[in-house]
């Protein structure tokens, strides 16, 4: 029953933690790296909302 929540709040941190690193320790590496990080941000935020609804609206 939790296993899709779980599975989206491991991706969440995944994603947000990849983006936070491309965003500040990796700034000069590549020139991408913030595009690349606020990607991976968006990416983060977007599978919270999606475990909080899963929680919240699954029977």
């Amino acid at each position: 029953m939790y296993i899709v929540p779980i599975g989206f709040f491991i991706i969440f941190l995944i994603t947000t933690a990849m983006g936070l690193l491309f965003i500040f320790k990796l700034k000069k590496k590549s020139k991408y790296n913030i595009a690349n990080g606020t990607i991976a941000l968006g990416t983060g935020i977007f599978t919270l909302i999606a475990c909080i609804i899963f929680l919240f609206f699954s029977e």
